[in-house]
């Protein structure tokens, strides 16, 4: 990771080719490229032909989204995440149905009484990609990433 301490401020990208013809396009492709490491690694699709894709169904695009945290090192991290446009979606399946458990706040102001009142130490972690350990009940099709695409196929 490259040092960009004391650099003028970082401007987000909001698209792939924005993202890689920047300043930093290099620290960005790297973290795209590291996203898409992890989405093929758990498996998250399957690569199809478009004419395969079933009557009636739609292909959703995706975009990138890009962050930049700071480190307690006072180094950055770039960090990509594509996610599917589920907001492009015309279908009969119910997006209301959509659930990610999350954890109130009021959940974890028990927890840290619990561990102040038992003198328990409190270590905070980050679950790379905790996102991906979702389950889905039906199908999505998607284009491919913006910049890594496949012409002519689909991912199911």
């Amino acid at each position: 990771m490259k040092d960009m301490g004391n650099t003028a401020e970082i401007k987000i990208p909001r698209a792939y080719d924005d993202a890689v013809t920047s300043p930093e396009g290099t620290l960005w492709k790297e973290a795209m490229d590291y996203e898409l490491d992890k989405l093929e690694e758990m498996d998250m699709w399957s690569v199809i032909e478009k004419a395969d894709v079933p009557q009636g169904m739609q292909i959703l695009p995706g975009m990138w989204v890009h962050i930049v945290k700071n480190l307690e090192s006072g180094d950055k991290k770039f960090q990509s995440c594509w996610v599917v446009r589920g907001d492009q979606q015309k279908t009969h399946l119910s997006l209301s149905d959509t659930f990610a458990p999350v954890s109130r706040i009021s959940s974890l102001w028990i927890l840290l009484a619990l561990a102040v009142l038992k003198d328990l130490h409190v270590f905070a972690w980050d679950v790379d990609s905790a996102y991906l350990h979702g389950k889905l009940d039906h199908d999505i099709y998607i284009h491919f990433p913006d910049g890594y695409g496949n012409r002519g196929k689909s991912a199911s």
